[in-house]
């Protein structure tokens, strides 16, 4: 599995973030989230955790006139709820994130309520679609101008008899962040991604975030909630060394 991996501080990391890019892009251009959470002013906060940065392959885009490009799945139209999936692509994608979930819960301990999962555009869609897909219950989600996709295949685990039985992230807390001027994913389909989610599994945690001013991108406002969600959702162990209970 291609990836970025920045190891925790701490010897053995408690837990974990997996966080995956979007169109065009590598693991290498959100390292800096890494760099953030290590550096000098997070004053030890963030020491226990493993940062895991996957690399999409590179494939032939149909909408880039079937030119190779850093991708999670082929996109036959931009930004439309209604566009034709490569379901068998996104599936391979999501089997490649699962292996990263799997490999820290076995290689490192970690366990997968201690992983926090996030994405950009690609990246947030694979992260929208894991809440309802993972066998595992995770910390949490973040989807940055993220999407839905494969919408036929979220529905076959829609329960009415047990949903948390059939999903086990069905309550577990998840920012939705998007731009109001995002003009590659449309706002609108940012709100119909959540109408759906919403809508069709009750997620009583999806929280959308739109942001004023922001096109397909990421802003400082953004980091900041994130870093705040991070805080909170995988605090350090009592075990921490550097861990001081506010309690």
């Amino acid at each position: 599995m291609s990836a970025i991996t920045i190891n925790s501080i701490n010897k053995s990391p408690s837990s974990a973030i997996i966080f995956i890019h979007g169109l065009g892009d590598s693991g290498n251009g959100w390292k800096f989230l890494a760099d953030i959470l290590q550096g000098e002013k997070s004053n030890n906060k963030f020491n226990h955790i493993k940062f895991i940065f996957p690399n999409a392959p590179t494939i032939p885009l149909t909408v880039q006139n079937a030119n190779k490009i850093p991708s999670w799945f082929d996109i036959y139209e931009m930004g439309s709820i209604n566009a034709k999936d490569d379901t068998k692509g996104y599936l391979n994608s999501i089997s490649t994130i699962n292996n990263h979930i799997d490999s820290l819960i076995k290689d490192d301990n970690v366990p997968s309520n201690r992983i926090l999962l996030g994405g950009f555009s690609q990246g947030g869609s694979l992260t929208l679609s894991q809440v309802i897909l993972s066998k595992h219950k995770l910390a949490g989600f973040i989807s940055c101008s993220g999407f839905v996709k494969i919408i036929p295949e979220l529905l076959k685990y829609k329960s009415t008899d047990n949903i948390s039985k059939s999903i086990p992230n069905v309550d577990t807390e998840i920012l939705q962040f998007h731009g109001i001027n995002d003009r590659m994913i449309s706002f609108k389909y940012a709100q119909q991604s959540y109408d759906f989610f919403k809508n069709e599994f009750a997620l009583p945690n999806l929280k959308f975030i739109p942001i004023d001013g922001m096109g397909h991108q990421v802003v400082n406002e953004q980091l900041i909630e994130i870093v705040k969600f991070i805080e909170k959702t995988l605090p350090p162990l009592d075990s921490d060394p550097n861990y001081k209970s506010n309690l």
